[in-house]
């Protein structure tokens, strides 16, 4: 995602790129410790996440932000904050927890194997951004990904199916 220029030497794309290595191995943590969780209400789970989260990043937003000294947003602004509070937070969040009670914390994880498609689909659908061969072929890499994962079709195709007697011979 950085490119080869960043390992290099020191460019402007060093920062970035540690801060997505270190998201992207909290995420692989944060699925381990979610196995702790199985037991747990997953209302209850999502409420003291998202109210630690914002504890402990409420001072650093305050002091980097200052949002007193900036322009009071707009209705629709203020509409899409909470709606993406909600839904694509709140709600996600307890989803999230609900499938680690349920699937377990390996199979949860496998879902963000799929946000690649789903971005690529809705900008096609949506934004009408062009979808070409490169795409396609990693949609088809993830997919086989998860049916490799998954391990029930290869199974199908290894393990010959019992052969079923004619109901006469029985």
């Amino acid at each position: 995602m950085s490119g080869p220029a960043a390992l290099s030497g020191l460019t402007g794309e060093i920062l970035p790129t540690a801060a997505m290595l270190a998201a992207t191995f909290f995420y692989g943590v944060s699925a381990v410790l979610g196995r702790t969780f199985r037991d747990t209400d997953p209302i209850v789970s999502a409420t003291c996440q998202l109210t630690a989260s914002t504890l402990l990043l409420a001072p650093a937003a305050l002091l980097l932000d200052r949002p007193w000294l900036l322009a009071m947003p707009g209705t629709a602004a203020i509409a899409a904050s909470i709606a993406l509070a909600l839904f694509s937070t709140a709600l996600a969040y307890v989803l999230y927890y609900a499938l680690i009670s349920r699937a377990g914390s390996t199979n949860t994880v496998l879902v963000t194997l799929l946000i690649p498609v789903g971005g690529t689909g809705l900008a096609w659908l949506t934004l009408g951004e062009a979808v070409g061969w490169a795409e396609l072929a990693g949609m088809f890499w993830i997919g086989l990904g998860l049916v490799v994962i998954d391990g029930r079709a290869l199974r199908r195709l290894l393990v010959p199916a019992p052969a079923v007697r004619p109901r006469s011979a029985r």
